[in-house]
């Protein structure tokens, strides 16, 4: 959220896009955390699970964002 919120912002769509990536990655980071609460912590998998679900559709519709934004800036 706060990698959107800085890109906003940007003055132009090109630095608006970076940003949007910057969530992506964000996005990938904190999947891959969820693995250590799974592995490391033992926590609940099935709220662990639901969560995972809900962060790759988030990444999802900033990727399909992106890829709109592209392709109007053209």
């Amino acid at each position: 959220m706060n990698n959107i919120a800085e890109g906003f912002d940007a003055t132009s769509s090109k630095a608006f896009i970076r940003f949007l990536i910057y969530s992506i990655q964000s996005c990938s980071e904190v999947l891959s955390m969820t693995y250590i609460l799974l592995d490391v912590y033992k926590l609940d998998e099935e709220r662990i699970k639901s969560f995972q679900q809900t962060i790759i559709t988030e990444r999802k519709q900033l990727k399909g964002f992106v890829k709109y934004l592209r392709k109007k800036d053209l």
